[in-house]
């Protein structure tokens, strides 16, 4: 809790007024009076160029590497967990097998996905 920070939904207003509607209603107002979360104006046509490089880095996104990340999310709480703290301290070797477990592999970085060419970003204000 208190953490602040932003954050960015996708909403068709055609089908989902509604429901922003009450997520608004749910949260305060700004500082002007505006509901929250409040639109965010853009042109989408500015979004576009950016496709293929969503597309590029959701392809590598596999439910084996989805899998493996969430695997691993596991046995980072099972190693942090309080309630199995005496487990460990009475089974020191059930630790170190999921600590010796193999880390996740990070996805590499392609360069040409590293940083934004200045032909991509918009030119609006």
């Amino acid at each position: 809790g208190g953490a602040s920070g932003a954050a960015l939904s996708f909403v068709d207003p055609k089908d989902q007024a509604e429901a922003l509607a009450k997520v608004q209603a749910s949260q305060p107002a700004d500082d002007n009076g505006a509901p929250q979360p409040a639109e965010l104006p853009f042109n989408i046509k500015e979004v576009y160029s950016f496709k293929y490089r969503v597309d590029s880095v959701r392809r590598s996104i596999t439910r084996i590497a989805i899998r493996e990340a969430r695997l691993a999310e596991l046995k980072q709480e099972m190693v942090n967990s309080e309630r199995l703290k005496a487990h460990f301290e009475d089974n020191p070797r059930d630790l170190q097998v999921l600590r010796h477990d193999a880390a996740l592999r990070p996805a590499a970085v392609r360069p040409s996905l590293a940083t934004v060419p200045d032909y991509l970003v918009p030119d609006s204000p």
